[in-house]
């Protein structure tokens, strides 16, 4: 029999020293409680006789009903097993106490035994239909009820509307990422003001940068991350990975557990519920790969490109492609005779746990794989981000050519710019210049591809902002940047993350629709073309 998923279940490498010596035991712990169990049955069923009242004992007997045919077997079991002891070691850390993040469930969230948070979850999998008999509505509505910490769900507060009346006039109010907290700190508002007033100052030194040196992909990306570092410095967050890039010294895989009190897996769910509202399928992967997709509750984001233009960036990196295990390279690999894919994102709304006790291993994509990391992050959903090769790949081919289609579109622009003759009478009307609405696309799907990179160590999604809005007031006269920023772009919409979006689309949903949608207002061409020309067309 194949034994792999027991690896992919309990193992972590040595530089988890801790979890692999917790896991270990748990795995010995849940070997013999079968044992016990069943001996050398291959099932636990109602007519199995179940002797003792250890912890085993009382998992499998409140457990077992909740299973399809009432039959437990060995790998659901061991999962089970797994989840509920991983639990409990995850409620007895000093640091998590602290910080109020116990997985508990009830209205108020006081009941903190794993024996509880465990039958909580599986109705969820479980209930009605299960989770692959499901349609898509009723499936979405279970996913991300997340594991012990649904009392975190963020909640709505004054500070919203606070934040939205000071900032709608002002360009830092641009830069401001307005969502729902399971908690607020003192000062909040102020503090938010402060670091969005630091973001518009690095907005406009990026829309100088590019307006005067029209830097290739890999430079500009370096000067956003600087940007994006001196934000923290100057709004007092001091960390030497904001802005850091995932190339060079920084070379790293990165990924996002969606914990509870970090909000993301409402945002998540938030994200997959307008995806289906569009009437596009909510779980999605490149090739055949659909059954498995669905059951995970996973979302891929991905883009092909010639199989030569992939080998030869990854030769000039000394990369080997499809390398097994390394996460390093993990996305890009070889489709037919001539066609690379890059995988870049690719969330995953089922835990390890909760996939293996649907009988899915949600473990594992595209070369990506849980058991890098942590042992605590077997119990949430997960994000992989794009490996550092797909980031060398794509940045390298794909952003360079649409950077390179912005700055065509910026000189054409440029082109048109003339002196209105002398009595000549402005125009009373603005029919905007077709570039306009080429450039916002251009722009879209720049956006679109540097959130699915997450080019950084941290500060990926806010860097963005930088990014986009750099781009967008290069092509004007520095004297006129803040107020086409107040006049032709609105504040982000209240929780959303443009990030989460971008990973939620493939680019050509994310330009027509999504995109759009971020804004209270979509970006107005005639705004634009009237801040650059005036209304007829030419300098006022």
């Amino acid at each position: 029999a194949d034994c792999g998923w027991q690896r992919r279940l309990f193992f972590v490498p040595a530089k988890h020293a801790e979890g692999q010596k917790t896991l270990r035991a748990i795995l010995l712990k849940a070997c013999r409680a079968w044992e016990r169990l069943v001996g050398e049955g291959l099932a636990i069923t109602p007519q199995t006789a179940l002797p003792g009242k250890g912890p085993a004992m009382r998992l499998v007997n409140a457990t077992l009903p909740f299973f399809p045919y009432g039959r437990l077997a060995w790998a659901q079991f061991s999962a089970l097993f797994a989840q509920f002891k991983l639990c409990e070691a995850w409620n007895a850390d000093a640091d998590v106490k602290k910080g109020g993040q116990e997985l508990c469930v009830g209205a108020d969230g006081s009941d903190c035994d794993c024996m509880s948070v465990v039958l909580d979850n599986l109705p969820l999998l479980f209930g009605g239909l299960p989770a692959r008999a499901a349609d898509d509505s009723a499936y979405l509505g279970r996913l991300l009820h997340m594991f012990g910490q649904e009392r975190l769900q963020p909640k709505e507060t004054a500070f919203q509307h606070e934040l939205g009346v000071a900032g709608r006039g002002e360009a830092w109010g641009r830069f401001l990422f307005r969502q729902n907290l399971s908690r607020r700190s003192d000062g909040f508002v102020d503090q938010q003001r402060a670091w969005a007033t630091a973001m518009s100052e690095q907005g406009f030194a990026v829309a100088a940068h590019i307006a005067k040196e029209r830097p290739d992909a890999t430079a500009l990306l370096t000067f956003v991350g600087a940007a994006r570092g001196k934000v923290e410095d100057r709004s007092g967050g001091k960390n030497f990975a904001w802005g850091a890039p995932r190339t060079g010294r920084f070379v790293q895989t990165i990924v996002t557990p969606m914990q509870g009190h970090l909000m993301y897996p409402w945002h998540w769910r938030d994200t997959l519920s307008r995806r289906l509202a569009r009437g596009r399928r909510p779980f999605d992967c490149p090739g055949d790969d659909a059954g498995r997709c669905r059951a995970c509750a996973a979302v891929a984001t991905w883009v092909e490109l010639p199989w030569a233009e992939c080998e030869k960036i990854s030769a000039s990196l000394g990369a080997t492609i499809g390398r097994p295990g390394d996460t390093m390279v993990a996305g890009v690999s070889k489709v037919g005779l001539d066609t690379c894919r890059v995988v870049m994102n690719v969330a995953v709304a089922q835990s390890m746990f909760d996939g293996f006790l649907l009988g899915e291993d949600c473990s594992e994509w595209y070369g990506h794989s849980q058991n890098e990391l942590s042992w605590s992050y077997r119990l949430w959903p997960i994000m992989f981000h794009a490996s550092p090769l797909a980031n060398d790949i794509v940045q390298r081919s794909l952003l360079h050519r649409e950077l390179q289609g912005y700055y065509a579109i910026m000189t054409e622009l440029s082109f048109h710019l003339m002196c209105r003759a002398e009595g000549e009478l402005a125009v009373d009307f603005v029919i905007p210049h077709p570039g306009w609405a080429r450039l916002v696309q251009q722009l879209a799907r720049i956006y679109w591809l540097f959130l699915n990179l997450l080019p950084y160590v941290r500060g990926s999604s806010t860097a963005g902002l930088l990014l986009h809005h750099g781009l967008l007031l290069a092509v004007f006269p520095q004297a006129r940047r803040a107020a086409v920023l107040t006049r032709c772009v609105s504040m982000l919409r209240q929780q959303r993350f443009p990030d989460w979006d971008a990973m939620g689309s493939s680019v050509e949903d994310w330009s027509s629709e999504v995109y759009p949608s971020l804004f209270e207002r979509p970006i107005s061409l005639p705004c634009l073309h009237f801040m650059l020309f005036g209304r007829d067309g030419v300098l006022p």
